[in-house]
This record gives C-alpha cells, structure tokens and sequence, in this order.
C-alpha cells in the first residue's frame, strides 16, 4: 500500500476487495496478541493514510487465533478470512513432498470431507473460510504447470459447486505470471 498506493486505489475503484493482511508479514499466532493486534491497528493507519478502504482481514500464513479476534473492536472489521478448508482433488499425488506439506502445517485446514465451505460468524466477525491446497502448494510444491494447476481448481470448483458452497481461492500476486492462465480459464469454466 505504501509503495504502489495509487494502483491500490485504482484496483478498488474497479471493485476489487482490498483486505489488510498485517503490518509485517509476519505469523500473527506466533507472537503476543497485543503485537498482532498492533500490526492490524499500523496496517489499518497505512491504509487510511492512503485513503483505501478496508472491512476486512486475512493474517499471514492463516496464523490468528480465537483470542486475537475476540481482542478486536467491535467494528474494527466485518470479515476475516483466516480458516481454511482443504480439498483433496483426485489424482494430486503430495506424499513426501516436505514443501506442501509444511504450507499446509501453517494453514492447518481441516478436510473437506468433515467441513462446511460457508460463511459463519465467529466472534463479532463474518468468517470467510479459504480452500486449500493454494497456488503456492501447487506451484511451488508439487511443480504443477498452468494446466495442472487449473486441473486441480476446477476439481474444487466442482466439488464445492456441487455441495452448494463458497469457493475461496488463495492467489498469490506474485504468482500470477505462473498461475494467471489457470485462472482465467477457471474463470470461463
């Protein structure tokens, strides 16, 4: 936001949600709650600052506990987006593969088979919950190409179209150049 702030304005005024994703990116779990709660107070600053809009927060590495959000003041936010629900696709082989198993240690998602991929409140806050494995998992990880990756989100897709619930999809910025063709052809799936 600091860097490019005009391009920030630009992406909401075209509709795009800009949510707060801390201060530093850092693991809000693994530090005291009055320092997490910090990083979102400094990156909520910099926003009005800049005069972006933010409802809304998603932590690093999905790292927030009940005892952060129950810290916030009412109004401070309406939504975060901090649970992840994973999916396992058909044929994704991860077995052994340390780099996609240690991102999904971080998100600690529980399995679709058990979870709902809805809404909910929690707390004073609508929970938005993410679907995993995300674009990291699969470039990164498992070395999918675009057509791999978009294999595996077209799977969730349909899974989650099926059941009748909400497909949250982490996309990276930094990826786009890898991923960008799998989403744009999720897009017109």
């Amino acid at each position: 936001v600091q860097r490019y702030p005009k391009f920030i304005r630009q992406l909401q005024q075209m509709g795009v949600e800009i949510a707060v994703h801390s201060y530093h990116h850092i693991n809000l779990n693994e530090v005291p709650i009055i320092e997490a709660k910090q990083q979102l107070i400094q990156a909520i600053r910099t926003f009005e600052h800049f005069g972006i809009e933010v409802h809304g927060f998603r932590c690093p590495y999905l790292g927030y506990s009940a005892e952060l959000l129950d810290s916030l003041p009412d109004g401070m936010f309406k939504y975060s987006s901090n649970e992840a629900v994973y999916w396992h696709p058909n044929n994704l082989t991860t077995d052994g593969n340390h780099f996609y198993e240690a991102v999904g240690k971080f998100y600690g998602g529980r399995s679709a088979s058990g979870s709902l991929c809805i809404p909910k409140m929690q707390s004073h806050l609508i929970e938005i919950p993410v679907c995993v494995p995300d674009d990291i998992q699969l470039c990164d990880g498992l070395c999918l190409d675009s057509d791999g990756i978009f294999e595996v989100w077209s799977q969730i897709q349909d899974a989650i179209y099926r059941r009748g619930e909400l497909f949250t999809l982490v996309f990276h910025p930094e990826l786009a150049t890898l991923c960008n063709r799998a989403f744009i052809s999720l897009m017109n799936y």
